[in-house]
């Protein structure tokens, strides 16, 4: 179910409504949201396996539109997406209680801003609910 395409990681969008999220979280700003997917769901561990071994493709994420033609909201796989931001900018990385981890991955991963990424459009939210 759903387009399978691969779209830039710029355009790609940390979910404001995650349900993860507590209720106060909900609608915040995409670096607060990074920190807070940093810090309490390991988003470490992830950016450790692609640093390591790339981005799985096998493993896309789960994406709706923005309402916005070149942007996606991600309903499943903000994790992931979270250690692809950490690994490629350095902006979201010094907001990380620990930077310092980061940094290092980021050196041993080849990933840009650019890179096409593999995604799973769905049509709306209720899509992505199992």
């Amino acid at each position: 179910m759903g387009e399978q395409r691969r779209v830039p990681l710029r355009n790609l969008l940390l979910d404001p409504d995650n349900p993860r999220l507590p209720a106060d979280m909900q609608g915040e700003s995409q670096d607060d949201l990074a920190v807070h997917l940093e810090l309490g769901f390991d988003a470490l561990t992830v950016a450790e396996s692609i640093a390591s071994h790339g981005f799985f493709g096998s493993e896309p994420l789960i994406v709706i539109a923005n309402g916005s033609l070149d942007k996606w909201i991600v309903v499943e796989g903000n994790r992931r997406l979270t250690a692809l931001l950490g690994l490629v900018d350095p902006a979201v990385r010094e907001q990380f209680a620990n930077p310092t981890p980061w940094d290092s991955l980021a050196g041993q991963a080849s990933l840009s801003m650019d890179d096409l990424i593999p995604v799973v459009v769905l049509p709306d939210r209720a899509a992505a609910t199992p």
